[in-house]
């Protein structure tokens, strides 16, 4: 992991992929959100119904990340929404 003007990203080696990262790191308040991307629950500022059962976040340093519909079932069942 590796800060960078205030975003976060993480970095792995080129055999490993994020699924088996995205398990790993679970435990300590990440989730996948789409095929790319894994979020530190503790950044997340907002969540914001998006369209086609998606969701929108919005984190602590302003970016939106948008969660994927495949990934959403996932989110609302880790949140209890």
């Amino acid at each position: 992991m590796e800060a960078k003007s205030r975003r976060r990203c993480l970095y792995e080696e080129r055999n490993k992929d994020i699924s088996r990262c995205s398990c790993a790191r679970a435990a300590k308040g990440f989730i996948r959100i789409n095929k790319s991307q894994l979020v530190n629950l503790l950044h997340v500022k907002e969540i914001i119904p998006w369209f086609n059962s998606r969701y929108m976040l919005r984190m602590d340093n302003g970016a939106e990340l948008e969660v994927s519909k495949m990934f959403s079932k996932k989110l609302r069942h880790t949140l209890n929404l």
